[in-house]
């Protein structure tokens, strides 16, 4: 049954992939707005849901910086600086830059050329040496990959993002969802969630302590959980992620709101 899985998955795949290889046009537009009818799913849900749903003050995640590497080298090093734990880093191409790398059959970026972002990673402490805990790390995963802390914010150099920043987080309780999820999810079979990723079901994206953590994410419910694990819950997904492909845009227009709970 998983061998069938993984055949239809990746059938399914190829079939976007040669489909937007096909439509890709020559735009020199920096953040486009994906393709129809794929960047129609994107819509995150509506102030009103998240009212019902969230108890409190709601609001959404602020734009902090947007940075193109071949437009704006020269402010770098400082918007690096402006960076800090808890931010989600949002990481887009223009069409004629996916289409390069689909028409090498690099796959992984299908969602780069289809929705207005690619990939999202979150910011976190470097949890794996105390003597350098200063320098922040990115919490990611993408396809036939594990959850991980490999690279810090020199993985941004070369490349195109938009930083959202949520209200507040508990640092110290994104450092443990951290190191909990790079073990829970530290399988490259098993931890991308491809039923989240067609949209067929989401995998909890809401944890508030270690057991609740799954084994399996997509970027997307990953920085979900993260947030949400750290104290600040975002309303996300429509149906509970079931139904629902929970897309970068769509988290990051999301509504929040602040559960840290006081001492």
């Amino acid at each position: 049954m998983k061998i069938k899985r993984k055949k239809t998955t990746k059938f399914l795949i190829a079939i976007v992939a040669l489909s937007a290889v096909y439509i890709s046009s020559c735009s020199e537009s920096v953040i486009h707005n994906g393709r129809i009818p794929f960047s129609l799913m994107e819509k995150a849900p509506s102030e009103r849901s998240a009212k019902r749903k969230l108890n409190g003050d709601i609001q959404k995640m602020k734009k902090i910086i947007t940075y193109h590497a071949d437009k704006n080298k020269g402010e770098l090093k400082q918007h690096k600086r402006e960076i800090k734990n808890g931010d989600v880093i949002a990481f887009y191409m223009s069409h004629k830059e996916a289409g390069k790398y689909l028409k090498k059959a690099k796959i992984q970026k299908v969602p780069y050329e289809l929705f207005r972002y690619g990939h999202l990673a979150v910011v976190v402490p470097n949890s794996r040496d105390s003597k350098d805990s200063n320098k922040r790390k990115l919490l990611q995963l993408a396809m036939k990959q594990v959850a991980n802390i490999d690279d810090d914010l020199s993985y941004l150099d070369d490349k195109n993002w938009v930083v959202y920043r949520p209200s507040s987080i508990d640092e110290k309780k994104l450092t443990e969802f951290t190191h909990s999820v790079v073990t829970k999810c530290s399988s490259p079979n098993k931890a991308y969630d491809y039923s989240g990723a067609f949209g067929i079901k989401n995998a909890k994206h809401k944890p508030t302590n270690e057991s609740e953590i799954a084994t399996e994410y997509t970027c997307c419910t990953l920085v979900v959980a993260a947030l949400n694990y750290a104290g600040y819950e975002l309303h996300s997904t429509h149906r509970g992620g079931i139904l629902d492909i929970v897309t970068p845009r769509q988290v990051v227009d999301s509504w929040g709101i602040s559960v840290i709970k006081s001492d």
